[in-house]
């Protein structure tokens, strides 16, 4: 021990033991996986908190103000869209249909609010277009699914 404090180059008289703690440190280390729910979490509180800060942003400036409820309204379909991407990545496809229309109708919902905000258009018709598109989403998933009664005989 005298021989570690006196030599900086010295090794430890059992290099084996140090080799095992840091292989078993290492281990350890990968054997723990992620809470995919915090995950997913922070990367929603991500995206809320840009809408929040450009809300602040937006609204501290006279001029501005008017436009200022506008990125809450981005944040939807930007929130469904991470949560898309990470949960496709972790092949959790669970929720894909639901997230999917979310982006449909909340890309609509921030068309229509931006249009209305600043040209003071009430396309509210806008929304029509979500009909085909959802039918679209519906028929999509649909078409993955085995119906009742087919059997692999091919």
């Amino acid at each position: 021990m005298e021989d570690l404090l006196s030599d900086p180059d010295a090794l430890p008289g059992n290099p084996g033991t140090l080799e095992k703690a840091m292989t078993q440190v290492s281990e350890k280390a990968l054997k723990r996986k992620p809470n995919k729910n915090v995950i997913l979490g922070l990367s929603t509180t991500l995206v809320w908190f840009v809408a929040l800060l450009l809300f602040v942003i937006l609204s501290s400036f006279d001029f501005l103000e008017p436009y200022s409820i506008l990125p809450f309204f981005y944040a939807v379909p930007a929130t469904a869209i991470v949560l898309l991407s990470l949960r496709s990545a972790w092949h959790d496809f669970r929720w894909n249909q639901g997230l999917i229309s979310l982006i449909v109708w909340g890309s609509l919902l921030s068309i229509y609010v931006s249009l209305l905000t600043f040209f003071r258009l009430n396309l509210w018709k806008i929304f029509l277009l979500g009909i085909p598109g959802q039918i679209a989403v519906c028929l999509w998933f649909r078409m993955f699914r085995p119906e009742k009664g087919e059997s692999d005989h091919g």
